[in-house]
């Protein structure tokens, strides 16, 4: 299971979502490099962006030289709204992210996943100068075999 294969089924999915005021919501999806420049320097975030990164794996279970895994995967979005000082547009523009984000990965599975993807949980990950950053986390099961 690739994390650049979140980003494709994140970009092919949210490329044409439109923010609260009729403009193209999210600028571009990255992977784990570019969340760490961004999360670095926040305030230097000047379009909204989504990132994906490899959150953890987790043993469900083993059986003989196979075991089952859930990989999770950090889904990160940042959004920045300098248009809209109260943040009204912004939470409105976050909403429609998480539940198109939420909608383009749950049930879909990745190649290399043995099952559907779930989501676990979501939270505020960062907030300052009109920019909003939420953190979702979500786990597809993995057969690791042994050799």
């Amino acid at each position: 299971m690739r994390a650049a294969d979140w980003v494709a089924r994140l970009e092919s999915r949210l490329g044409a979502l439109e923010d609260a005021r009729g403009r193209r919501l999210v600028r571009e999806v990255r992977g784990a490099a570019s969340l760490a420049a961004a999360a670095a320097e926040p305030d230097r975030l000047t379009d909204n962006r989504i990132f994906v990164a490899p959150a953890g794996e987790t043993s469900t279970g083993a059986n003989g030289a196979a075991q089952v895994t859930q990989r999770e995967m950090l889904v990160v979005l940042a959004l920045r709204d300098p248009s809209d000082a109260l943040g009204g547009d912004g939470l409105t523009d976050l909403e429609r992210a998480v539940d198109a984000a939420t909608r383009a990965l749950i049930g879909w599975r990745p190649d290399g996943a043995a099952g559907a993807v779930v989501f676990l949980r979501g939270a505020l990950f960062d907030f300052r100068r009109q920019s909003l950053w939420w953190q979702m986390t979500f786990a597809a099961p993995v057969v690791v075999r042994g050799g």
